[in-house]
């Protein structure tokens, strides 16, 4: 089924607000009418900047959900600090009824960064849509966690929260009773760097190489040591310094705990053999400060520069280009070692491969871990064998039998355990071994071991 009115997002709209003007058009009796035509469901919450069921949307405005996707999410800005398999999970959580698996796939439980949770809104881009199309509504670029400034007026965000204390699943669209307030200028700062960050996103329709864009910038401004190693002690208090102003701000409005701005994830972010994906706001706020507020940088880097960059295992001394050359050399040998193997072994996992190939596996692993990702099969969950009991408890009454002939006074059943290895199956355990069970009940009757408690 499709929707019986005509609408269209505004120019960087959320899904939310879409779906609540639609709620609003529609003149169903409540939330859970409107939730039903959508989502065959009459209970549903959309999430701010990362909603799922983006296929069942698409198809019930009429729209592409790779569109919505691009437009009206920020995917395109999470997607670009996760490997490419990671990001393909991501889309495909949001394009189909797993919304329990989308902040999973964003890595934001592993982040452990808690923000502020609504739908934001500055009052005077509100003003303006009244003015000029009739609605106000709610902006994509206005949802980046960790920010809380509009990047066209200069003012604070005002959040709508969503929550089971709050509005829970109620559709609603921007408050109109706020007054303007100024924003501080490091805030604006950080604001317009990720709505520029996010308009190339949706202008290239392309990811950023970001990791070698920092290498390049970081050598510019000489912050890297001879041996192409970063001075971390030179780049962490210049961030501190730079975001000096936010320390206050977030601690008054509870928007980010204060392990962010310690900055001690910038060493992680950086070195190549530490490297691990990470929220986006730590991205933005590095490379606001690192390319001088200029989102072009994660994209310009000079073509020649990133060849002979240092730092990803390309060495640095001797002529570049041959050297240049050995490494691409190098990689493609090592990339091909896994590919015929894999080729040879197509039921192999991830442990067979390490080990049948573990020199380049690990070469890989340090120098060109996005496509060694892309090549190896899903990681198998930890299969715990299953315990045979039965020989367990063979053993087990053997043992307690010979130890407890050569008691010289009785003992309790967790001294017992002990004695015989602390493995705790004669504690934890012992309802999986009748036999051992019934003999410690015989000897505590007899009084060879004694009851403790």
């Amino acid at each position: 089924m499709t929707c019986s009115i005509h609408i269209q997002p505004l120019p960087g709209e959320t899904v939310y607000s879409l779906v609540s003007r639609y709620h609003l058009l529609s003149g169903n009796a409540n939330e859970s009418a409107s939730y039903s035509a959508l989502y065959s469901s009459n209970r549903a919450r959309i999430n701010a900047y990362l909603p799922s069921q983006l296929q069942r949307t698409g198809y019930y405005f009429g729209l592409a959900p790779e569109a919505l996707l691009w437009n009206h999410t920020l995917y395109p800005l999470f997607a670009s600090f996760i490997a490419p398999r990671r990001a393909q999970e991501l889309k495909r959580a949001m394009f189909l009824n797993f919304g329990s698996h989308v902040g999973e796939k964003a890595g934001l439980p592993q982040s452990k960064l808690k923000f502020t949770t609504g739908h934001k809104h500055c009052p005077m881009c509100l003003t303006e849509d009244l003015k000029q199309i009739g609605v106000g509504y709610f902006r994509n670029c206005h949802q980046l966690p960790g920010v809380n400034s509009c990047p066209t007026h200069a003012s604070q965000l005002f959040c709508t929260a969503i929550s089971d204390f709050s509005l829970d699943r109620s559709l609603v669209l921007p408050r109109s009773d706020m007054s303007p307030l100024p924003a501080d200028k490091a805030s604006v700062n950080l604001s317009r760097f990720g709505a520029s960050v996010i308009q190339q996103l949706q202008i290239r329709q392309e990811f950023p190489d970001y990791r070698r864009a920092y290498r390049i910038q970081l050598n510019k401004k000489g912050l890297l040591t001879k041996n192409r190693n970063v001075r971390i002690r030179r780049v962490i208090p210049a961030l501190k310094t730079h975001w000096s102003a936010l320390e206050k701000i977030y601690t008054n409005q509870f928007e980010c705990p204060d392990q962010l701005l310690t900055f001690e994830f910038v060493g992680p972010l950086l070195r190549a053999k530490t490297h691990y994906p990470t929220h986006p706001i730590k991205h933005l706020l590095f490379a606001e400060w690192l390319f001088d507020g200029d989102a072009n940088l994660f994209w310009d880097a000079d073509e020649e520069e990133q060849l002979i960059l240092p730092g990803f295992g390309v060495p640095t001394v001797g002529n570049s280009r041959t050297n240049r050359d050995d490494f691409f050399s190098n990689r493609e040998t090592r990339r091909r070692s896994i590919r015929d193997y894999m080729d040879g072994h197509p039921f192999a996992i991830r442990k067979d491969i390490k080990a049948a190939r573990n020199a380049d596996f690990f070469w890989l692993y340090h120098n060109d871990r996005d496509w060694l990702e892309q090549q190896l099969p899903s990681p198998m969950p930890p299969h715990r064998p299953e315990m045979n009991w039965h020989a367990v408890d063979d053993e087990m009454c053997k043992m307690v039998h010979e130890q407890t002939l050569q008691l010289s006074e009785p003992i309790s059943v967790s001294e017992l355990d002990i004695m015989l290895g602390g493995h705790r199956w004669l504690t934890k355990f012992l309802e999986n071994l009748p036999r051992t069970r019934n003999l410690i009940r015989d000897q505590l009757a007899k009084g060879i071991i004694k009851k403790v408690g």
